[in-house]
């Protein structure tokens, strides 16, 4: 996102990004962006207890037998499960506060955007798009099922590396197996 809000702003178009208080990555000032914050519940420390979490199990796995690993990695599938549940739920909180605050939809209204950038992991870009009646373009290669290019062009799954699998691209024989059985839809 931040490649195309530089290419946009030196090509001399104005950018407003509407971003969560809890943001880490996207910054409440710029000079190429206005931004307008909205308010989320929680934080950090939600997080912070989810990483640990999730390094304790990723640490115990280590040197565990092919059942524990197998419990372990059931166990950080509900960790995921569960942070996307309470993610899901603040950007809900977050449309619902955004959508009825009268004086911001009618700012966005009055501003005439284009075209609506956003994340495709989130719904929040995707509803604000349809309410201002402006096209959407989702900034990402990924889809909710997993890399969007495996969609396109050829990919032999034992030999092109799914990312959530934790392999790097020097694969064993049993490790593109793995690869190969963890891919959505295999």
């Amino acid at each position: 996102m931040k490649v195309l809000i530089e290419e946009l702003h030196a090509k001399g178009h104005e950018i407003t990004v509407v971003r969560a208080s809890t943001s880490w990555y996207i910054s409440e000032k710029s000079p190429l962006y206005t931004s307008v914050t909205l308010h989320s519940p929680g934080g950090f420390e939600k997080n912070k207890v989810f990483l640990s979490r999730l390094m304790e199990i990723q640490l115990q796995g280590k040197h565990a037998s092919l059942w524990s690993k197998i419990g372990n990695r059931i166990q950080i599938e509900r960790l995921l499960l569960d942070l996307c549940s309470q993610l899901h739920k603040k950007m809900s909180k977050i449309v619902i506060q955004m959508f009825e605050d009268e004086n911001l939809m009618q700012s966005f209204h009055e501003a005439k955007y284009d075209v609506v950038l956003t994340d495709p992991g989130i719904g929040v870009g995707a509803m604000l798009a349809r309410r201002l009646q402006v096209p959407l373009v989702f900034n990402v290669r990924w889809t909710i099922q997993g890399e969007a290019h495996f969609l396109l062009a050829p990919s032999p799954l034992s030999y092109i590396l799914y990312t959530a699998t934790g392999l790097t691209d020097k694969m064993n024989f049993s490790q593109r197996i793995k690869n190969v059985l963890l891919q959505p839809g295999s």
